[in-house]
């Protein structure tokens, strides 16, 4: 069962930007000390000097909270390049998000381990974070088509492009243990992301 707050205040007081991100970061702090299982609103509450209300007004419960950390971590976002082809586009996007989760790997495998006990968290994990990089592919795949490098419908293959990226990422990270290297990187562009899509 989700933990909730049995009631809360009809006035509810908006959390400012700069407030919000800190309260995750406190909660990503202490699900990387502890893990899901063992982390609690309570304790994020102590650390935070804040309320439970005020966190369950916010996110609903645990799972909430833990997505909305892990979606709203600082990252360094690259800005795409105008001049640059469809390989460099797809080499610089797999190449952040490897750089984001070699930067993160605790919390990340921290999180991984709880998605398998916590369904409703697993679900929220994969739709929040595939609407994120399949926004992120849909962009690259449309700047191709108007460069001439791909044709229209090459845009119907961005979900399976998002998916089959986010797949490779998590079997090498969990599975093999082995490194999201510049090597893994073109060998996944060359010879899996590109294919999918001139097949188009």
């Amino acid at each position: 069962m989700q933990e909730t707050e049995a009631q809360a205040p009809r006035t509810r007081k908006r959390l400012g930007a700069e407030r919000e991100q800190a309260l995750l970061d406190v909660a990503l702090g202490l699900l990387c000390e502890v893990g899901y299982d063992r982390m609690s609103v309570d304790e994020v509450a102590r650390r935070a000097h804040t309320s439970k209300t005020t966190l369950y007004r916010r996110w609903p419960c645990k799972a909430d909270m833990e997505a909305a950390a892990f979606l709203c971590r600082k990252m360094t976002m690259q800005r795409p390049q105008h001049d640059a082809t469809l390989r460099e586009d797809l080499i610089a996007q797999l190449s952040q998000v490897c750089q984001d989760i070699g930067a993160n790997q605790p919390l990340t495998q921290g999180l991984l381990t709880a998605v398998g006990t916590d369904p409703y968290l697993a679900n929220l994990i994969k739709l929040q974070s595939a609407a994120t990089l399949q926004h992120d592919i849909g962009a690259i795949i449309e700047r191709a088509v108007e460069r001439g490098e791909l044709p229209p419908r090459a845009t119907e293959h961005t979900a399976s492009v998002a998916e089959v990226m986010h797949a490779l990422i998590i079997t090498r990270l969990i599975l093999s243990r082995t490194p999201l290297d510049p090597t893994y990187i073109e060998h996944v562009v060359d010879t899996i992301l590109l294919p999918i899509l001139r097949a188009a």
